[in-house]
């Protein structure tokens, strides 16, 4: 009591210390308290949401994902369909397609192909050019809305489990520099939080705060790109690392392209430059080619009614005819990787035939190299 008593009646400074550090716990709580009750409506929301019959998402069994994409899930409408195998990929077949060469391509949304069905993704738009009859080639679509570079490894991890790949390709976002419980946790912010809500929600809805204001309107923009990548570049690139790591473990090769974002296919500097700066970055730290298909988008924009817009909407997703030109730039990297694949294993089948096929090409179907 004495000492308390000190403490309050102690000198001038010290009591004007006091009163400060009790007001600053007084705001602190009621900040808590008001975020709690805010927390109660967008619970309710998220509820709301996670009841449609669109959302295709599930509680994951892999913490590092705490979501992932609804297995056995199937809708068709408006035109739209979408299916997701017992595996969790959007995929059509239960299949783990142990008798073809297999390609897995790893990303986000657009990977997924967010308001596209199933037939117009970038995977299945590259199928159609590697193997359109799907006999000895299958591209599998790996990408899950919301995920970003700290969830790729472990989401590949998965698709090596499923599908022990031969060839693997990740179509980086700019948006996948977004890192959860932090001021850019970005994309997924909606999505990861229906799954894991914190227990304090004042850093929650502060860190939001901060995050709306660097994004401004709800559309992307070049400046925040920029945000993301300069905040979380020294954490997040050593990533890109980690997969090719993984790749190299079991047996994969891994190839990474740049998604091309709207303003860059439109001839932004901006964008432009923040390109080229981290496909230096991934080549100079880790030997890491990065194919950048954005003067493949400008041209085909230039050629195309609509410009940009028919490639790329708002959001910096892509058109289905998007989709097609994407997967036309990755295709000559989806080729060497499988010429690689057959350097392993001599006794094979061939390509089939098909215009986008290179005749007579051995593929392995024996002595799979991602046996384990």
């Amino acid at each position: 009591m004495s000492s308390a008593r000190h403490i309050l009646l102690g000198t001038p400074a010290r009591r004007r210390a006091t009163l400060a550090g009790i007001a600053l716990l007084f705001v602190a709580g009621a900040l808590e308290l008001a975020c709690q009750a805010y927390a109660v409506v967008v619970r309710r929301g998220f509820a709301q949401v996670m009841s449609r019959p669109e959302f295709y998402y599930q509680r994951s069994d892999r913490p590092a994902l705490a979501y992932g994409l609804r297995r056995g899930y199937e809708r068709d409408h408006d035109g739209r369909r979408v299916r997701v195998n017992s595996l969790g990929f959007r995929e059509d077949s239960e299949s783990r397609f142990e008798g073809h060469v297999r390609v897995v391509v790893l990303g986000d949304s657009v990977v997924f192909g967010t308001g596209l069905s199933q037939e117009q993704t970038v995977p299945a738009a590259l199928q159609r050019l590697i193997d359109p009859a799907g006999e000895s080639v299958k591209v599998l679509n790996a990408g899950v809305p919301g995920y970003a570079l700290a969830q790729m490894p472990e989401r590949l991890r998965e698709a090596l489990d499923a599908y022990r790949p031969h060839a693997v390709v990740y179509l980086l976002n700019l948006n996948d520099f977004a890192l959860r419980s932090s001021v850019y946790e970005g994309a997924d912010n909606g999505l990861y939080r229906m799954f894991e809500m914190p227990w304090l929600k004042s850093p929650w809805f502060v860190r939001k705060a901060v995050y709306r204001a660097k994004k401004g309107d709800v559309l992307p923009s070049v400046e925040w790109y920029q945000w993301l990548y300069d905040g979380t570049r020294e954490r997040n690139l050593p990533r890109v690392a980690d997969l090719q790591r993984l790749c190299a473990d079991r047996g994969a090769t891994l190839s990474v392209a740049l998604i091309p974002v709207g303003a860059g296919a439109g001839g932004d500097a901006h964008a432009v430059a923040l390109a080229a700066d981290l496909a230096r970055q991934l080549k100079d730290r880790f030997g890491i080619t990065l194919l950048d298909p954005t003067p493949d988008f400008a041209t085909a924009a230039a050629e195309r009614d609509g410009g940009v817009g028919a490639l790329i909407d708002d959001t910096d997703h892509f058109t289905s005819y998007g989709c097609e030109v994407m997967a036309a730039a990755v295709e000559p990297l989806v080729r060497a990787a499988l010429t690689a694949a057959q350097a392993r294993t001599p006794q094979g089948a061939t390509w089939p035939s098909g215009s986008a096929a290179s005749s007579q090409t051995p593929l392995p179907r024996d002595g799979d190299p991602a046996s384990p």
